[in-house]
């Protein structure tokens, strides 16, 4: 089960795409890999895999804020967008790992190509 606090959580068990609780689905239907490290991934061609605005997914006003993910990129270095909501992202560049929150940018480890890496940022 999911704790109280998760506002969405994406599996991608479903052919639509949609969360965990069936409820926000994205604009269009994402290209999946069947073999992902937990069962079934998001396959990224490098273009963006948006969903509806939706307020079930908004921070409380100062509250804490946290985006986890699982990643592998196929080559390197890699670079782009793995999320991004408002002025926070997380994303690639180069092969590194980095936190963008409006003009402040924090790098973590770079990400070795075939390997999957577990990624989060907590505010």
């Amino acid at each position: 089960g999911l704790d109280g606090a998760t506002l969405l959580a994406l599996r991608f068990a479903t052919p639509d795409g949609a969360d965990a609780g069936g409820a926000l689905k994205p604009a269009a239907p994402p290209v999946l890999e069947t073999n992902g490290l937990l069962g079934p991934s998001l396959r990224s061609s490098g273009a963006a895999v948006t969903w509806p605005a939706s307020e079930r997914v908004l921070a409380a006003e100062g509250g804490a804020y946290s985006v986890s993910l699982w990643l592998r990129a196929d080559a390197a270095p890699a670079s782009g967008t793995l999320w991004q909501q408002g002025p926070l992202s997380l994303a690639l560049a180069g092969g590194k790992l980095v936190a963008r929150l409006s003009n402040r940018e924090i790098a973590g480890q770079d990400v070795a190509p075939g390997t999957w890496v577990h990624a989060a940022v907590t505010l």
